[in-house]
């Protein structure tokens, strides 16, 4: 007949004994060796290198993604001014973006063409994330129309 517990107590554990085992050193449950471990180590901290130089190209890509997305942006919208605007007098012009786009400026150079009422509009948006500007650049063609407007 199996003994019933009383309340609150617990059943007791029985843990293995340690006879059998060698004391120390020697046989294959001795644990590992220094120089298993050191060969361990240092295969850990090259895969950590590893992992800590793909992170950091990853962190870089990304602003460099964002910064040309929004030259891309700022120079769709100016280009769009242009086209919008008078036609074009042959010149270069420039600006920036004002404080809402810091670092981001334009330049605008207006070419006559050998078609009569035709003039090339060259559209750069410049900005300077580290020690070399970038620049971004968008060539259109616009027509005079009748009466003046593009």
């Amino acid at each position: 007949m199996p003994r019933s517990r009383r309340p609150g107590r617990r059943a007791a554990v029985r843990l293995p004994s340690a006879r059998g085992r060698p004391a120390s050193g020697g046989g294959p449950a001795a644990g590992f060796t220094l120089l298993e471990v050191l060969v361990a180590l240092v295969i850990l901290g090259v895969a950590l290198v590893g992992l800590l130089s793909a992170q950091s190209a990853a962190v870089r890509l990304r602003s460099q993604a964002e910064e040309l997305t929004l030259a891309t942006f700022l120079l769709e919208t100016k280009m769009t001014d242009t086209q919008m605007g008078d036609f074009p007098d042959v010149g270069t012009t420039e600006g920036d973006f004002g404080d809402d786009y810091p670092g981001y400026t334009w330049q605008q150079v207006v070419t006559d063409t050998p078609f009569r009422g035709v003039r090339e509009v060259r559209l750069a948006v410049i900005w300077s994330p580290g020690p070399r500007p970038q620049r971004l650049e968008l060539v259109h063609f616009m027509v005079e129309r009748p009466g003046g407007a593009p």
